[in-house]
C-alpha cells in the first residue's frame, strides 16, 4: 500500500510518497483534469522510480504508473 500527502501551488504539485518502509517526494503538474508526477525512493543501494499520469474526477484520481524495469500498472486514489 502506498500513501500520498498532496500540496498544490497553482499548477505545481508536491507530494510526499510513503510506502511500507520507504518515503520519497513527488513533483509534477496539474493541467485541468490531467495530472502527471514522478517519485524516486532510495532502496537497498538503488533508486526506485515511479512516473504517474492520469486524470481527476470529483474526489478520485486514476491513471497509469510506469515502474521502470518492473513495467506499468493502473492506479486509483480517493481523497480522504
Amino acid at each position: 500500500m502506498h500513501s500520498f500527502e498532496i500540496e498544490m501551488n497553482g499548477n505545481s504539485i508536491t507530494w510526499t510518497h510513503s510506502a511500507r518502509v520507504l518515503k520519497g517526494v513527488l513533483s509534477g503538474v496539474a493541467d485541468g483534469a490531467q495530472v502527471s508526477f514522478g517519485s524516486g525512493m532510495p532502496c537497498e543501494g538503488t533508486r526506485l522510480s515511479y512516473f504517474f499520469s492520469g486524470s481527476v474526477s470529483g474526489r478520485r484520481m486514476s491513471g497509469r504508473c510506469v515502474l521502470g524495469e518492473f513495467g506499468a500498472a493502473r492506479w486509483t486514489a480517493v481523497k480522504a
